[in-house]
């Protein structure tokens, strides 16, 4: 930090001996991108919770929920990554991708039911190895108005290759925050 506090004073000073401004460009998505996190503990599920996070078996009839007000800082037109955060328990040696139906939700009518979107797939070689599904949910996908987001995860077994328990130990939001 220092050193490019001292580059950016060395770059003013040397346009102020040469009658010269300069300026400095930075991505504007990287000033405005904004990560929560929410631990296994504030996932709905029948699944059982232990001390290590949420075990899921990777069944089509299994799925964790994270209900959370939508923020109020997003911009509104931004898609909004969805990471999970998690391990195998049994014998690793396959793929897991999970499956998100994002359904928002306006109180006194309900929610829409979503379609299922699909992320990327994470392989799992040693026993505990933690890993990452990343999904990314268009903002077409959104209702704006929508004050409330119900991010239903359900183990997409279609295209994973592990059949055991997985444990989610923390699920985040990435989105565009507005300034």
């Amino acid at each position: 930090m220092y050193r490019l506090l001292l580059i950016s004073m060395s770059l003013l000073l040397a346009s102020a001996l040469v009658g010269q401004n300069i300026e400095f460009e930075r991505p504007l998505d990287a000033l405005r991108s904004k990560t929560v996190s929410y631990p296994a503990g504030s996932l709905a599920s029948t699944s059982p919770l232990s001390g290590g996070g949420l075990n899921l078996n990777m069944d089509p009839s299994a799925s964790a929920q994270l209900v959370i007000a939508r923020p109020n800082d997003w911009d509104g037109t931004s898609t909004i990554q969805v990471s999970i955060l998690f391990n195998g328990n049994q014998n690793p040696n396959g793929s897991v991708r999970f499956m998100l139906r994002p359904r928002m939700i306006i109180p006194g009518q309900g929610f829409v039911e979503a379609d299922g979107i699909t992320g990327t797939s994470a392989l799992l070689n040693v026993p505990n190895e933690r890993n990452t599904n990343t999904i990314m949910i268009p903002a077409n996908r959104i209702n704006p108005n929508a004050p409330w987001w119900n991010l239903v995860m359900i183990p997409d077994v279609s295209s994973s290759t592990y059949n055991g328990v997985v444990t989610i130990k923390s699920v985040s939001i990435t989105y565009e925050a507005l300034r």
